[in-house]
């Protein structure tokens, strides 16, 4: 294992043993910067997202220099990297081994309740013949729910469109205020859709708590964002 002071990111242990696939979910440590300079990442080109809360996703057929408006992006190519960037939101990968597709997703609440996850699995159908049940999910570090306190308005939004109240926790002697647990929304509204629940990853601890990581609840001030990635080798 690499000393501690090295780790730019972290992965999924199950996912080490996959041919040609690169992933990685970044500590503070990681800049974009470093990413250009890192052996592992130089025959990959960069497809960053002006992510705007939404459930709005991309497919990537080419190597681009866009940077499209939306929060999740898929594809099948070789030699392009996937980067989502959080500081509390919920950032997920998608995997099809067998069909060398790969998915990047950005979850806050906003995306979440607009169920952006289920919507990438049925492109990722269409598009690519992917069955939810062949697919594996990693979840990565996210704020966790003892440290994500919302309102009364989040939980209207998720009641609007359709998403299940089960991940919210009541506060005593809280009218307005309550507890979201992000990874078991998101974890949730994957298994409805058909995910199992074995081929779902979540070996990280809570962003808020966990000094590796930025978080924007811990210092709102910070301008930094955490990047995390996914791509498939040539």
């Amino acid at each position: 294992m690499r000393p501690q002071k090295e780790i730019k990111y972290l992965i999924i242990p199950e996912w080490e043993r996959i041919p040609f696939l690169i992933h990685g979910f970044g500590t503070r440590e990681l800049t974009l910067e470093a990413v250009s300079n890192l052996d592992e990442f130089k025959d990959f080109k960069t497809v960053l997202l002006q992510q705007i809360h939404s459930s709005v996703i991309h497919i990537i057929e080419d190597e681009t220099k866009k940077i499209h408006k939306g929060d999740a992006l898929i594809t099948s190519r070789s030699n392009i990297l996937l980067v989502i960037r959080t500081a509390d939101c919920l950032p997920v990968f998608i995997m099809d081994e067998s069909r060398r597709v790969a998915a990047a997703a950005h979850c806050g609440w906003r995306g979440t309740a607009k169920k952006i996850l289920p919507k990438a699995l049925k492109k990722l159908d269409r598009r690519f013949g992917c069955r939810p049940d062949d697919l594996s999910i990693a979840f990565g570090p996210c704020i966790g729910q003892d440290c994500y306190e919302v309102g009364r308005d989040v939980v209207e939004k998720f009641h609007r469109e359709g998403s299940s109240r089960k991940a919210f926790k009541d506060i005593p002697q809280t009218k307005d205020k309550f507890l979201l647990d992000l990874k078991e929304a998101n974890r949730q509204q994957l298994f409805d859709a058909g995910v199992r629940r074995e081929n779902m990853f979540d070996p990280f601890s809570c962003s808020h708590c966990d000094d590796r990581f930025l978080s924007h609840r811990r210092k709102p001030e910070q301008t930094g964002r955490l990047l995390n990635f996914i791509g498939w080798r040539e």
